[in-house]
């Protein structure tokens, strides 16, 4: 799962992969503006067939948080 969400992320921030890690985060991306969060969050509802909630979508500002809401719900 983690290996196509740094996919996800590098097709939506515009990067190589080898740029995305565990500390990435909405700081340390410089692509990683609004538009493109709402982007990457739409990206991962379709990739991984889940219905995210808008709190879900507010706190899901780095890579850890993101990976520890996609498995909850992919459960």
């Amino acid at each position: 799962m983690q290996d196509k969400l740094i996919q996800i992320m590098a097709v939506v921030f515009e990067m190589p992969v080898t740029e995305i890690s565990d500390n990435s985060s909405m700081d340390t991306v410089e692509n990683w503006d609004s538009l493109k969060h709402i982007q990457l969050m739409f990206a991962l509802e379709s990739e991984f067939g889940i219905l995210l909630q808008a709190d879900e979508m507010v706190e899901m500002t780095n890579f850890k948080a993101i990976v520890k809401t996609i498995s909850e719900k992919i459960k």
